[in-house]
């Protein structure tokens, strides 16, 4: 196009058409952009056709005249004037179509870039997924598979890649007939199949299939993804052996497994034993609430094991406890059960349980209640023996075998803590005269008499015994020379307002002599003052009776 008008000015030509053309033709390219492409080339042509039969026919001779000069300029100032317009309009057409270029490669270049960021985030899924993938042909050719499957049935990725669904197969029937539901549309869910290793191990697959379609909804390949499930298989099977061995356990032995939810307070298993035990049937306890389970006394013992229990499950204490409870029976009776309980958490309600096995020990029961009370009587015996032995048997006073082990003791602790000991000697008075008199009956109601109404008026940490016959020994502790003839004196006339009746309304005193003898003051063992208070008691009698003489 510029080659065109510089050969026009170059040869003279002053048609103004000629002139006008090559800005057509550059306006055309401008506002056309790629079709203005095609329109300038189509003008070039026919200006140079038009120009070479100008030449050849002499169709540019002009005639000068003043007219046609200033029309020349004025039609030279319309172009100059044009042809500014149309340098703006290129320059700013040319800026819109190279920015519309840069974004045109700029999003050619982001989709090129996205698509391979795709490429290899599929890549790395593929690759690293934890399950073995299969992309196959829909004749059941691998055509791409991952490492994961590679390992899983023990080749190469590029062995895998020769192979078909049935090389590996364990059950081919079955998985033609998959294929051919897949390619029919059917949905196929979640399932299980048996494949087979390199090494011909077999082995449990669970195996998620699908059909991969094309944007236009045309098939392209079959999508496995396989998880090896073995280890999950063996494990139920051996736990529904496990549970079969349970449910032939729990049917047949005579102990109850149960487990209770103690969120809703009821049994949530029972074995059938429990027929066998209380005569309820495994529905009727399952029905029952903990009331109806456990006797009154159980139940309130029962519920302070569970709190403390529960307390110590959550201080992570994961141990057993064992329970003796008793348990109503259907027909109005009661067993005695040993209760076995440990506490564990339900994942799936969240609820927390107690797993137990309750064992009749009724028979147990009576005869550990039989030896307690075969057991009670024999204490019993060795306690009447033991008093028998240390007892006079008619006052209930210590008698004087035990009154050695009193002296020894008291006398230690005295000796100790440089304390004083009062020993008193009684002797009763008359006792002959009323066996003679009224009875030996008599005579033993005095002796009674006597020994109730000391026993009564001593302190705690007093003693009196019967030395034999009508004869007693007192011991005072801390009680000085004074304080025990005060002591002595009070018993006396205690005793006489307290006369023995005898023969109706003939009533009898009781009377006493007493000698008395201090430890330390009078002697430094036992034996000393117990002797000398002897010597006071006959130096008493001497004196008439009835009285009190203290040694010296």
């Amino acid at each position: 196009m510029i080659a065109t008008t510089l050969a026009t000015i170059g040869q003279g030509i002053h048609d103004y058409v000629v002139m006008v053309y090559p800005i057509i033709i550059l306006f055309a390219g401008l506002t056309a952009q790629q079709r203005g492409l095609f329109f300038a080339t189509l003008l070039t042509l026919l200006a140079f056709t038009w120009l070479i039969l100008g030449e050849a026919n002499g169709w540019f001779t002009l005639q000068k005249t003043l007219a046609a000069d200033w029309t020349d300029l004025l039609v030279t100032g319309i172009l100059i004037v044009t042809m500014a317009w149309a340098v703006y309009i290129l320059v700013s057409n040319a800026q819109y179509g190279l920015a519309q270029t840069w974004r045109e490669l700029a999003e050619q270049k982001r989709i090129e870039q996205a698509l391979r960021e795709s490429e290899a985030r599929f890549r790395f899924l593929f690759d690293q997924s934890h399950d073995a993938v299969f992309l196959l042909n829909l004749n059941g050719r691998y055509i791409m598979t991952n490492q994961r499957a590679a390992d899983m049935l023990g080749y190469t990725v590029e062995e895998l890649a020769k192979l078909s669904v049935n090389d590996i197969s364990a059950e081919i029937e079955k998985s033609d007939h998959v294929t051919k539901r897949l390619l029919a549309g059917e949905h196929i869910p979640l399932y299980e199949r048996l494949f087979r290793k390199k090494d011909g191990q077999i082995i449990y697959v669970e195996v998620n299939v699908e059909l991969v379609r094309d944007k236009n909804g045309n098939l392209m390949h079959i999508q496995s993804v396989a998880r090896n499930i073995t280890e999950r298989k063996q494990s139920e099977e051996a736990l529904n052996k496990s549970e079969e061995m349970y449910r032939l356990l729990a049917e047949n032995i005579s102990d109850v497994i149960w487990i209770l939810d103690i969120n809703e307070n009821r049994f949530r298993y029972v074995s059938p034993s429990v027929e066998r035990l209380r005569g309820y049937t495994v529905e009727e306890v399952l029905a029952q609430d903990m009331s109806a389970v456990f006797t009154p006394d159980s139940l309130q013992t029962v519920q302070q094991t569970m709190l403390s229990s529960v307390q110590s499950y959550k201080d992570g204490y994961r141990g057993f406890y064992v329970n003796e409870v008793e348990q109503p029976c259907k027909d109005g009776s009661t067993v005695w059960t040993e209760t076995t309980t440990s506490f564990h958490m339900n994942e799936n309600t969240g609820h927390l349980e107690v797993y137990g096995v309750s064992r009749d020990i009724t028979e147990r029961k009576r005869l550990q209640n039989e030896l307690h009370n075969y057991v009670k009587e024999i204490e019993l015996l060795q306690v009447e023996l033991r008093d028998q032995a240390i007892r006079d048997p008619l006052t209930g006073l210590y008698n004087r075998r035990y009154m050695q082990d009193v002296f020894k003791r008291e006398f230690s602790r005295a000796e100790r803590e440089n304390d004083s000991v009062s020993v008193i000697m009684l002797d009763m008075d008359g006792l002959k005269i009323f066996n003679d008199t009224y009875g030996h009956s008599i005579g033993d109601r005095a002796i009674k008499t006597l020994a109730t109404q000391i026993q009564n008026m001593i302190r705690n940490e007093d003693f009196c015994c019967r030395y034999g016959g009508d004869e007693f020994i007192v011991v005072l502790t801390k009680a000085n020379i004074k304080d025990a003839v005060k002591r002595v004196e009070q018993w006396r006339k205690s005793l006489n307002n307290h006369p023995l009746e005898v023969d109706g309304d003939k009533k009898i005193q009781v009377k006493f002599t007493a000698g008395v003898a201090i430890f330390p003051a009078h002697g430094t063992s036992m034996e000393e003052v117990l002797n000398y208070a002897d010597v006071a008691l006959y130096r008493a009698k001497t004196q008439g009776r009835n009285c009190t003489v203290v040694f010296e």
